[in-house]
């Protein structure tokens, strides 16, 4: 499953959403919605752009928008997320963001978490100004109160440079090569295997392989062309390393493959069934 641009979606006009995951796990992404991650027990290990950071129970992180990112949690651990778009804050941060994204003040997101629970069950002519009046006056207090900087011009020209990349790679996944990748980022080839390792939390070339595999199989449910014919379209040269690598990433053999895969065991889409939108914690990941 390729790194992929989450659409939030959220209820109604409360551009909020909190939520509370045992064992929580994603895949590499990134959306336009500032998130707020909060270890209430256990710890995890957040990746943002190429830095990796670790977050103690008590501990939060920032997540700016449009950062890519991805979550490891320990299996006992309780993580409390808050994700709210950007777009009513931008006032409060516009070109400005924290010197480091770990939070180094006590803002009681327990307590933050419960009154937003409120301002949504039930739900009142005055939720949506409720909501938004918390979360603004949360954002004012945590820039107010954490160093900041301004907007790193340079680091977001590679964040986005990376996510042209996969754009790039999902467009011409056939015939893409760690050649073309390294070119696009206008780096070595052995500097941009690093770097991709640390932000997709894989390698470039088993990456290549997920999105070559996803593509066959949505080719394979169309069922307008023949196994080997997919294999050729998707760039395995053989029916022979389609096979191995098919097998490899999803544990099935190509003509044995349940009508009901889910790839790479994420949760693919919101409850709305929007083919556009996606989900991607992992489902072994649960919502309290």
């Amino acid at each position: 499953m390729q790194a992929r641009h989450e659409h939030r979606e959220y209820d109604k006009n409360i551009k909020v959403w909190v939520g509370r995951y045992k064992n929580l796990s994603n895949l590499p992404h990134w959306h336009s919605d500032h998130e707020i991650v909060y270890a209430e027990k256990g710890r995890a290990t957040v990746h943002i752009a190429n830095q990796t950071y670790t977050v103690e129970q008590g501990q939060a992180i920032f997540i700016q928008s449009e950062s890519v990112h991805y979550i490891h949690s320990d299996g006992d651990s309780i993580l409390l997320l808050f994700i709210f778009a950007q777009k009513p804050l931008q006032r409060v941060t516009d070109g400005f963001q924290l010197a480091t994204p770990l939070l180094t003040k006590d803002y009681n997101f327990p307590a933050l978490a419960e009154k937003l629970s409120l301002d949504m069950h039930p739900m009142t002519r005055l939720s949506p100004i409720s909501a938004l009046n918390r979360t603004e006056r949360l954002l004012i207090d945590i820039f107010a109160n954490e160093p900041t900087c301004a907007v790193d011009k340079k680091s977001g020209e590679s964040e986005n440079n990376f996510r042209r990349l996969l754009d790039d790679i999902d467009k011409n996944f056939a015939n893409y090569t760690l050649a073309d990748a390294a070119k696009f980022m206008s780096v070595s080839e052995s500097h941009f295997s690093k770097l991709f390792k640390h932000m997709a939390d894989t390698t470039f070339t088993r990456y290549l392989n997920m999105v070559r595999v996803e593509k066959a199989i949505e080719m394979m449910r169309e069922g307008k062309n023949t196994i080997t014919e997919t294999a050729i379209c998707c760039g395995f040269g053989s029916i022979r390393n389609f096979n191995r690598v098919f097998r490899d990433i999803t544990g099935y053999a190509p003509r044995l493959l349940p009508a009901d895969y889910n790839s790479f065991s994420v949760h693919p889409t919101y409850s709305s069934g929007n083919k556009d939108t996606f989900d991607p914690t992992d489902t072994s990941s649960v919502l309290l």
